[in-house]
């Protein structure tokens, strides 16, 4: 049923219409389920009718909000639900660093952590390297002109052998790249701009959190855990798009798969969350749950 008169949330400096599909979107950002979070969203806008409210602060709704969530599911997720909003109202930037090897699936996680987090930057890893090669030319820096996996060939430097080629090549590329991050993470904090980056570049011991004290730094690592699986990937990616040369990934399986040995188990040594990305919308949640979590 439609509503007789939109109630308008009030603060110091805005004025919005309420909207059960915001606060419903705002409640699946935690968890609930689509069918209970509307039911629940639905119930705040009968109340409110019910109650002739034409204005409502935003505490006193999130405080409805809360309680009916207490009740409707339970006060575990009525806690997460106020620690989320609560993170979202913060005055520093939220800067999400999303890593993963090549096919872990981050370009479909990174925009559906967007999406839940309301964060319109999103930037990948392969742009910021886009970016370096049109500055930087092949001869002064060949590492930059290639894919991460055929960096290797690239690689003028003797390997030890103990090293895994694949992995110390990619490993140079990335601290080519980082120079570019950090000047894009240094821009959004300036801006005061939540920012989503994620990328094969992004490795645990790059990107120092200690030395952005003006934001909210987040690192969190993906990986296919199944080689079978990882390979159907690149084949699905074959059949959605004519550009992607399945070949080249197949050929080069191996050394993806070293990369992401290296960054899991980097990420493992220094503490940083490490998600086997079976289905993007889970893994997304638990990237939203570690963020309420940590901050």
């Amino acid at each position: 049923m439609a509503r007789k008169k939109s109630v308008q949330i009030v603060g110091k400096d805005f004025r919005l219409p309420f909207s059960v599909a915001i606060l419903t979107g705002s409640l699946e950002t935690i968890g609930i389920k689509y069918r209970k979070a509307f039911q629940i969203a639905d119930r705040i806008g009968e109340y409110l009718e019910k109650k002739a409210f034409h204005t409502i602060s935003r505490n006193k709704l999130r405080g409805l909000v809360y309680k009916q969530i207490e009740k409707d599911v339970n006060k575990v997720t009525a806690d997460k639900y106020k620690k989320f909003r609560n993170i979202m109202q913060l005055k520093k930037p939220l800067i999400i660093l999303l890593g993963g090897s090549t096919g872990s699936g981050k370009n479909t996680v990174s925009v559906d952590l967007a999406r839940r987090l309301d964060i319109t930057s999103v930037i990948t890893t392969d742009s910021v390297r886009e970016v370096m090669r049109t500055i930087l030319s092949k001869k002064i820096s060949p590492l930059v002109h290639t894919s991460s996996y055929l960096a290797k060939d690239n690689l003028w430097m003797p390997i030890s052998k103990d090293k895994v080629g694949s992995v110390v090549a990619f490993r140079e590329q990335a601290l080519r790249v980082n120079a570019g991050i950090e000047g894009i993470i240094q821009r959004s904090i300036k801006e005061k701009r939540s920012l989503l980056i994620n990328g094969v570049h992004i490795i645990p011991d790059i990107i120092n959190e200690e030395a952005y004290k003006k934001a909210d730094i987040i690192k969190v690592f993906i990986y296919v855990k199944k080689k079978k699986e990882h390979k159907e990937r690149f084949y699905m990616r074959g059949r959605s798009s004519e550009d992607r040369n399945v070949e080249r990934y197949l050929n080069n399986f191996k050394r993806i798969r070293n990369i992401q040995k290296y960054i899991v188990k980097s990420a493992r040594k220094e503490g940083y969350p490490c998600i086997n990305n079976m289905k993007s919308s889970k893994t997304a949640q638990r990237v939203v749950d570690h963020i309420i979590e940590k901050l």
